[in-house]
C-alpha cells in the first residue's frame, strides 16, 4: 500500500512535466527539449512527454549509473538521448 504523501508526491512530478510540457512551453512535433535531471520524478515524466508531443528529449544526468533509468520508454534506446555531466564545466559529447 502506497501512502497518501507518497501518492500525491509522484501526482505533483507528473502534474509538473505535464504543465511545462503544455502551458510553460508547448512541445510540438520537431521540436528539442534538454531535461535536466532525466532520471529525476519529473524528468522521467517529462521526457516521455517531450517523446509523446513529437519531440526530441535530451537527457541529462549527474551520474553515468542513472543514464538508463533516463531512456523512455525504458530499455529502447533510441528513446532519448543522455548525457552524463555530473561537474560544472563538464561538456555534452559531440553529436548528443
Amino acid at each position: 500500500m502506497v501512502d497518501d504523501q507518497i501518492a500525491a508526491a509522484v501526482m505533483m512530478q507528473g502534474l509538473t512535466a505535464y504543465h511545462l510540457v503544455t502551458e510553460t512551453y508547448p512541445v510540438a512535433a520537431g521540436d528539442t527539449a534538454v531535461v535536466v535531471a532525466a532520471a529525476g520524478g519529473v524528468g522521467l515524466p517529462l521526457t516521455q512527454m517531450v517523446k509523446a508531443a513529437g519531440g526530441r528529449a535530451i537527457g541529462l544526468v549527474s551520474r553515468e549509473d542513472k543514464a538508463p533509468a533516463a531512456h523512455t520508454p525504458p530499455g529502447r534506446e533510441d528513446a532519448a538521448s543522455v548525457a552524463h555531466c555530473g561537474r560544472r564545466g563538464d561538456r555534452l559529447p559531440r553529436g548528443t
